[in-house]
């Protein structure tokens, strides 16, 4: 009887206290890391954190950092985290990277997004006549349709 008592015990403290604890460390732990990514400014330290970091609210500010064209539109051609390339895109002014994206991208996903950023008429009427994705090609008419 008495192991059945701790054992009861045990699961109480476990459902009880642990959470709690959990909570305190992961806010500690958070606030941390927002004072690390004020200061950052190494786009790959950026990245990393933002694609590996547990913590999905620290993972978006670490890639709202991110500046450098090049490196976001290498990051929406190659990564193969949607949202990461989501994010990218989203980052995106470059119109020749969107384009370039918004044309040859293997997902028909990625290519929405990157038409949906773009500015230059003729890509995406291009695009409207082109796309072998039927989302994608009303996407661009859209597009086209509130330029």
């Amino acid at each position: 009887m008495k192991t059945i008592g701790i054992i009861i015990l045990a699961e109480i403290f476990l459902l009880v206290f642990v959470p709690h604890i959990y909570m305190f460390f992961g806010k500690q732990r958070r606030k941390k890391m927002l004072q690390k990514i004020k200061s950052l400014t190494d786009q790959n330290v950026l990245l990393n954190i933002a694609k590996n970091d547990e913590n999905s609210y620290i993972r978006r500010l670490a890639f709202e950092k991110l500046t450098d064209q090049d490196f976001l539109a290498n990051v929406a051609k190659n990564n193969e985290d949607l949202n990461i390339c989501r994010f990218a895109i989203e980052k995106l002014t470059d119109q020749n990277a969107l384009a370039d994206i918004a044309k040859n991208d293997e997902n028909s996903y990625i290519r929405r997004f990157a038409v949906e950023k773009l500015t230059m008429q003729d890509v995406i009427a291009y695009i409207e006549k082109n796309d072998k994705d039927l989302d994608v090609r009303a996407t661009a008419l859209l597009r086209l349709s509130n330029l």
